[in-house]
């Protein structure tokens, strides 16, 4: 569950003479639920309310005062929110505008599948591009995605772990060693370089369950394979929720160079903490920071082989890794502090 209400209250907006924050979100996401969430949920002197980026402009300011409002909005902004933006920003308190993606990167990969990259330019780079002089505050999902970003003098932020993400419990000690990977269509680099890796684990690891989560377009050769069980993608919330009670002992996370990887956030951290899975990380800008917590590693088959193989039969490091994890995404947690001036 979001630490924010889902639905817009107008009744409850500008009470008492407070601000309002109005945060604009393409439905329930792990961008908005890992970096905006926890922080809004501070903003002890605004109003904060969330809206679906369905909801036309028009309904929502109907019983707001644009001048006692501040916007802000996540990953995407559809084209009649764009319109408003570039009519109306003069009369807002401030715009804001959250990122954790290399826009201009990701339409240009061409291993990206094209109706996602036709999305992120229409939803993502084109809004980017043209209110930019509008944006008050640009915040990054990492520090080197602030640093492209310079221009729009984006500050970075880091991803925070809600309650729901820390493991209740761990795998079924007497039951098989379970691997996970769990990926989108967009790391389709990544899908292949693991695809070449297992053979090997399967030989070193007889007995281990592979569980990899994997579109249509990417499934075909995991299914071919014993012992590896697919899952389809699902939405963010049902994820989330599967991912708290579906323990794993292993997560692969590992990233092949490319300008989008380059610039990505921390959050399957996050992910690795709620399954319960060690999380082995490729020695990448994005784990740079928790090298001094989990296995990062160059892309060397030989030395993920090796690590994995390691950890599958070391219950004891597995547990030491986790607990340092866990610490590390307390200490992020408690060091929380609001957007916005209070």
């Amino acid at each position: 569950m979001s630490l924010i209400p889902n639905s817009y209250s107008a009744s409850t907006v500008g009470a008492a003479g407070r601000r309002t924050l109005i945060a604009v979100r393409a439905g329930e996401n792990p961008s908005f639920d890992y970096f905006l969430a926890p922080r809004l949920a501070i903003q002890r002197d605004w109003n904060v309310r969330v809206v679906d980026g369905a909801t036309p402009p028009g309904d929502v300011f109907r019983d707001v005062d644009p001048s006692e409002t501040y916007l802000l909005f996540c990953r995407y902004v559809p084209a009649y929110w764009r319109r408003y933006v570039e009519r109306n920003h003069a009369r807002l308190i401030g715009c804001g505008y959250f990122v954790d993606d290399d826009y201009e990167a990701l339409v240009r990969d061409s291993t990206v599948p094209l109706r996602y990259r036709w999305k992120v330019w229409r939803l993502g780079l084109r809004p980017q591009q043209a209110l930019g002089r509008v944006w008050t505050h640009v915040w990054a999902g990492s520090w080197c995605l602030a640093d492209r970003l310079s221009a729009l003098k984006a500050e970075a932020l880091l991803p925070v772990a809600g309650e729901q993400d820390f493991a209740r419990g761990t795998h079924c000690p007497t039951g098989p060693l379970r691997i996970a990977f769990h990926a989108t269509a967009v790391h389709r680099r990544e899908h292949e370089w693991l695809l070449s890796l297992v053979p090997q684990l399967r030989a070193a690891l007889p007995q281990a369950v592979f569980e990899i989560v994997a579109d249509r377009s990417l499934a075909g050769p995991w299914q071919e394979m014993p012992n590896v069980v697919v899952r389809k993608p699902t939405p963010w919330p049902v994820y989330r929720a599967e991912t708290a009670h579906d323990q794993a002992d292993i997560l692969l996370v590992p990233l092949l160079p490319a300008p989008i990887n380059e610039v990505r956030s921390s959050t399957k951290l996050i992910d690795a903490a709620r399954l319960g899975a060690v999380p082995i990380l490729s020695d990448a800008a994005p784990y740079a920071a928790y090298r001094d917590v989990a296995p990062c590693l160059s892309l060397n088959q030989a030395a993920w082989v090796n690590a994995i193989c390691e950890l599958a039969r070391d219950a004891a490091q597995r547990q030491r890794i986790m607990a340092r994890l866990q610490v590390r995404l307390e200490q992020t947690r408690h060091g929380l502090y609001p957007l916005l001036p209070l």
